[in-house]
Order: C-alpha cells, then sequence, then structure tokens
C-alpha cells in the first residue's frame, strides 16, 4: 500500500510540474512584412490566452542589406486587428513603444476577449526614410 501512496504521489508531483511548465512557456512568431523590408517576431512572455494583458514585444529587422545594422528605434508603430470571424476589432487599444532596457518595441495593453481565430496587424512608418510597411500574426487562442 506504501508503494502505491508514493507511486501515486509521484506521478501527480509530475503532473503539475509538466503542467507549470507549459504554462510558462513563451510564445513567438515570425512574419515578413508586406513589402518584405521588416522581419518581425512577436515575443510574448506566456502562451497567448483571453482575460489577461499580455506581456509582448516586437523585434524588428531590416531585410534590406543596404540598411545594414541601422536602429530601428524611431520607428512609429500602430496596432490593429480583431477576429475576423467576428467582424470585430479589438478589445483593447493597445500601444506599442520602443523599450530601452529590452531593446524591442513594447506592447502594452494587449488583451483577447475570447478563444478563436485572431489576426494581428503592425502599421510600420519609418518617417525617417519615408517608409511605410505593415505585417500581420494570424494565430489561434
Amino acid at each position: 500500500m506504501l508503494r502505491f501512496l508514493i507511486l501515486f504521489l509521484f506521478s501527480i508531483l509530475l503532473h503539475v510540474s509538466s503542467q507549470a511548465n507549459v504554462l510558462s512557456t513563451p510564445w513567438e512568431q515570425t512574419e515578413n512584412s508586406s513589402k518584405q523590408l521588416y522581419k518581425v517576431q512577436m515575443h510574448c512572455e506566456s502562451p497567448l490566452n483571453t482575460g489577461e494583458f499580455q506581456q509582448c514585444h516586437l523585434i524588428i529587422n531590416a531585410l534590406n542589406a543596404s540598411r545594414g545594422t541601422q536602429s530601428l528605434e524611431h520607428l512609429k508603430i500602430l496596432i490593429g486587428g480583431g477576429m475576423p470571424a467576428h467582424s470585430h476589432g479589438l478589445p483593447t487599444e493597445p500601444i506599442i513603444n520602443w523599450s530601452h532596457a529590452s531593446k524591442t518595441y513594447l506592447i502594452k495593453g494587449l488583451k483577447f476577449s475570447m478563444p478563436g481565430k485572431w489576426v494581428l496587424h503592425f502599421y510600420i512608418d519609418d518617417k525617417e526614410n519615408n517608409i511605410k510597411d505593415v505585417v500581420s500574426f494570424n494565430f489561434i487562442i
């Protein structure tokens, strides 16, 4: 009986620890912009979910070799999107600002209201070089 109890408790411990790892796994997706000017990675600290504000960043790299390692911290980025199947936009109005600490663009105020298919559009405005582009991310929560 004692062996059974120890085995049972050990299996519960394994299950709980595996669930904790799943919940803490970051989520990320990478897409190229529509004009193929930027490679954009959206990185979130945990899997996307409903009802909570998401902790996400955009990592933006120029795809044009002639632009080299030019800093892209001067870009103005706006966000749009929603659930196309339900014909509604985002439930919040997220803002995106450059983070000197992480050297990425921090997305503040992003929340999803229900499970399903979502799309996010990031409108990139490089006023210094007179360039406008957009990158879209499609995913299911």
